[in-house]
């Protein structure tokens, strides 16, 4: 029995031995409460405040969803992540199909360069094929349908045999709701010594080189309808295309040096032949987004072919061994003596990014 001075014996209280509202929160300990104390919920929902200040749950989302803000007075939510960039790349002709999200479309085509030709004796060279121009555009995505054709430009074939010149590049098409957007191939290299391709434009193919007199075919016309480069002739190299115009290609006889047209868009010239009297330097055009020209051939001089920053390279003339094909996209076929191989130009391509 306890005593006046005693400790009294600890006693359990019974739940209605406790007024309502007797225990705050100042009698609760720091870390008192662990979660076996808290009552059951629904897996996943996490615990909010609502705009009362009241405690509340979020449910539970999905796989793959994020948890998101909607700003004060309001629980946040979880939704579903709007997809990526979608880019789709056709090295082939097929159909672009639009993804389930995004706002605009950009599109990268290019046109295939033209095919080199071939000479028809050891010491008589082909000129070079033009370059495939590259056209840029946006779109909205509202303006698409769901699915549009896109056909993407063969490569010019190369001079088969002695004396055969080389084939024009195809162009590259996207065929929109809207109405086609169209890049341009590069024209083909002649044989003989004859006049190099020109490169492509936004409004128009370039030119194959001209027979007899040797003259470089002119660049494609650019998109406003302006001229593109002019073709070399009377020992002249190619003129260059101007911001969407191909470059003219070189001149195909009788020059120490035959370059073709430069170009920005557009595709650049190919390089003109040398004969083995002049034993020439040639060089095919550059281009920033087309592709570059094929270089002619040359019995003992230097061929070069013209280079691009992100279409394809052009191929290399032939000297002693074969000419070289253009590099994909759009670089046009380098041109070759008799008795080896032309080049072929590069088949285009299409890259659609949606964002």
């Amino acid at each position: 029995m306890p005593y006046i001075g005693s400790t009294p014996a600890a006693t359990i209280l019974a739940e209605g031995d406790i007024a309502d509202g007797a225990i705050t929160t100042a009698k609760i300990n720091d870390d008192a409460i662990t979660l076996a104390k808290l009552a059951s919920g629904t897996d996943g929902n996490i615990i909010t405040f609502d705009a009362s200040g009241n405690p509340a749950s979020v449910s539970t989302g999905s796989s793959g969803q994020l948890l998101t803000s909607a700003g004060a007075g309001a629980p946040p939510t979880f939704t579903t992540v709007a997809a990526g960039i979608d880019v789709q790349t056709f090295t082939s002709s097929g159909t672009w199909t639009k993804p389930s999200s995004g706002t605009h479309v950009e599109m990268y085509l290019w046109a295939a360069g033209g095919g080199g030709g071939r000479g028809g004796a050891s010491s008589v060279s082909g000129s070079g094929g033009g370059g495939g121009a590259c056209l840029y555009k946006i779109f909205a995505v509202g303006d698409l349908a769901a699915t549009e054709a896109v056909t993407i430009g063969a490569g010019g074939a190369a001079g088969g045999s002695n004396g055969a010149d080389g084939a024009a590049g195809g162009n590259s098409v996207f065929n929109t709701v809207a109405g086609d957007v169209t890049a341009y191939g590069g024209g083909a290299g002649k044989d003989d010594d004859n006049g190099a391709g020109g490169g492509g434009g936004l409004g128009g193919a370039g030119a194959d080189g001209a027979g007899g007199t040797g003259d470089g075919g002119v660049g494609g016309v650019q998109l406003s309808g302006a001229p593109g480069g002019v073709g070399g002739a009377g020992n002249a190299d190619g003129g260059d295309g101007g911001s969407t115009g191909g470059g003219g290609g070189g001149e195909g006889y009788g020059a120490a040096s035959s370059s073709g047209g430069d170009a920005v868009m557009g595709g650049g010239g190919g390089g003109g032949a040398d004969s083995g009297a002049y034993e020439a330097t040639t060089f095919g055009g550059n281009s920033v987004y087309g592709g570059g020209g094929g270089a002619g051939g040359a019995d003992s001089g230097t061929t070069l072919p013209g280079k691009s920053m992100f279409g394809g390279n052009g191929g290399a003339g032939g000297t002693t061994g074969g000419a070289a094909a253009g590099a994909v996209p759009a670089g046009g076929g380098g041109g070759s003596q008799g008795g080896q191989a032309a080049g072929a130009g590069a088949a285009g391509q299409a890259i659609i990014i949606t964002f």
